[in-house]
């Protein structure tokens, strides 16, 4: 029977009936029960011979215990913890609990404070997305809904960024499968698994969203975010088109050079219409990857020896674990938003200078 049922059974049978079925029932039933706040339940509780003992006959008690166990069962259905384990408190009866209610919240508290622990490392990546305090108040109830609130908040943004951007790839890739292939894929050749590929993102972009670095399972769908460099790339063959189109307009680019001077390449492309401005994106963005940091390092593309042809970084799934993020903050951490700009303008680019002949 489900426990709104339960509550209006309660609700209609008179005071000693209501007694007698609360004299079998666990102590967290009878938190469940205090958590609906029915007033008719509260005062069976109330005037119940131990219960009405062990909260003092005080309705200001059960205003006490209503938020800690309230919280605690949202936690525990979250983190998917049994609520009332048979060595707890909480999974006595009645008739069988001898000790007062300040013992049950204890109990919850203290099992509230180890579930809302965060690792330094988590905690650096949440307090991205919203204030975490450096210390925090564990003394008080509002403490915890607080803790709990600022991190499910800090969660949620992140988990929408990191879906998005999953969202965002596998779309680029569908539908530039010419123009887009994994990082991490050797080949330069399109792939014929590429409705595949799209699975795996779109599978990792629904479970993302239902992250949680408090409940853990941080490793899910870590392996698109653990690289410096975007999981979808352009093909090398791609990138040789655009810096083909790129010396024809007369603009600069090379190792070493943060891009082209932003009025120069105005200049450049101002007779190109609405592609100039993705032009400029492309050349703002050719040598080094965006990574969230200002003064980033990371380079985009290189040179094969001898000075053959242009390529991107990396080569391979080898060649990758060179740029694998710092740390697991860094590995769990969403990709600079500039990222997808930069391969869109990229894409719009190749399409424009690929039609130019």
């Amino acid at each position: 029977m489900s426990l709104n049922n339960v509550i209006t059974s309660l609700s209609t049978l008179p005071r000693e009936l209501a007694h007698q079925i609360l004299n079998d029932i666990r102590i967290w039933d009878i938190l469940r029960l205090i958590i609906h706040n029915n007033a008719h339940i509260n005062t069976d509780i109330l005037t119940h011979p131990t219960l009405g003992r062990l909260v003092h006959h005080d309705l200001k008690t059960l205003d006490e215990i209503r938020p800690v166990a309230d919280l605690y069962r949202t936690v525990c259905a979250d983190h998917g913890l049994t609520a009332a384990p048979l060595t707890s408190p909480l999974a006595l009866n009645t008739q069988t609990y001898k000790s007062d209610y300040q013992e049950i919240i204890n109990y919850m508290h203290c099992r509230l404070r180890d579930e809302l622990y965060l690792e330094p490392w988590k905690r650096e990546v949440l307090a991205h997305y919203a204030h975490l305090p450096a210390v925090w108040d564990s003394s008080t109830i509002d403490g915890m809904v607080a803790r709990w609130n600022a991190i499910q908040n800090a969660q949620e943004k992140l988990n929408k960024r990191k879906a998005s951007q999953l969202h965002k790839a596998a779309d680029l890739l569908e539908a530039n499968p010419e123009i887009l292939k994994k990082m991490i894929d050797p080949s330069q050749t399109p792939r014929k698994n590429i409705p595949h590929i799209l699975q795996r993102l779109r599978g990792t972009e629904k479970q993302i969203l239902r992250q949680s670095l408090l409940r853990g399972g941080a490793l899910r769908g870590m392996s698109w975010f653990a690289y410096g460099h975007f999981p979808v790339v352009p093909f090398d063959r791609a990138l040789g088109v655009v810096l083909r189109g790129l010396e024809g307009l007369g603009v600069e680019f090379g190792l070493g050079e943060d891009g082209a001077d932003s009025r120069t390449s105005r200049k450049e492309t101002r007779d190109l219409g609405e592609v100039g401005g993705s032009v400029r994106v492309v050349v703002e963005g050719l040598n080094f990857v965006y990574d969230g940091q200002d003064g980033g390092r990371l380079p985009r593309i290189d040179m094969d020896e001898g000075g053959g042809s242009w390529y991107f970084i990396p080569r391979g799934p080898v060649d990758a674990l060179l740029y694998t993020k710092d740390g697991m903050e860094g590995q769990y951490e969403a990709h600079d938003e500039r990222e997808i700009a930069w391969l869109e303008a990229f894409v719009e680019v190749y399409r424009y200078f690929e039609g130019q002949g």
